[in-house]
């Protein structure tokens, strides 16, 4: 499996969307799976928040110190941890005082050249890959496969329910780097998709890349599936 750091499963349905009920297509989602959400995603000039991992809810603070090139954080109701110094462009956690941490991308020309310190809001989004239902329905969904830095031999592999339903997957074809169609409801079907279980061959993927699939549920009546969407590499 790719490590988090070098891929991840993003909603669909718009840049600020964390729930999979809306993951109807169009604009990949800021947020991956299982991901907090984070308010603002550039809180100082030149650090932009990528994922949120441990932390409590609500009001936490980051800062920068412009003479020592300290980045630091703690969460509501934290401490502050120790910091970090950014030495390149790059990816980075910024732990707090406990296991809880952000991971930054810092772009150093673009630092304050001040003291610094800006209100990180983080919020619990729905990490499901599929909405619970409680009927006998055919729908889709539509997420993305975004790499952070390039992976070779990208598969995807669907784990199968044991339940009476069925899962099949298929990418978008619009391909790759592009945007996906959109459905107006889960229950449309989108066009020129072919589904199936076999595990899915994308190939090499360059940083910054991504990838559009939709998922196509079959249920029962009063029975609930669970999905798990792997993503291996290199």
């Amino acid at each position: 499996m790719v490590s988090q750091a070098s891929a991840e499963i993003r909603y669909s349905g718009g840049a600020q969307n964390g729930a999979s009920g809306a993951s109807l297509g169009g604009v990949m989602s800021n947020y991956g799976l299982s991901a907090q959400s984070m308010t603002p995603l550039e809180p100082i000039s030149g650090v932009f928040l990528v994922d949120s991992v441990g932390n409590a809810t609500g009001a936490g603070t980051i800062g920068y110190t412009a003479s020592t090139g300290v980045l630091s954080w703690f969460m509501s109701g934290g401490a502050v941890g120790l910091g970090i110094i950014p030495t390149i462009d790059g990816r980075y956690a910024i732990p707090g005082s406990g296991s809880e941490y952000l991971v930054v991308d810092v772009v150093l020309s673009a630092l304050p050249t001040v003291d610094t310190a800006a209100e990180v809001t983080i919020g619990n989004l729905d990490s499901s890959l599929l909405p619970d239902t409680f009927e006998a329905v055919t729908d889709y969904h539509c997420f993305y496969v975004y790499c952070f830095e390039a992976v070779s031999n990208v598969t995807l592999k669907l784990r199968q329910p044991t339940q009476q339903d069925s899962l099949s997957f298929g990418l978008d074809p619009a391909g790759t780097n592009v945007t996906a169609q959109t459905l107006a409801l889960a229950t449309d079907v989108p066009v020129g998709v072919s589904f199936n279980s076999a595990d899915i061959v994308v190939g090499n993927m360059v940083a910054g890349g991504r990838v559009a699939l939709w998922i196509k549920r079959t249920t029962v009546e009063a029975d609930i599936i669970k999905a798990d969407l792997e993503v291996c590499g290199e």
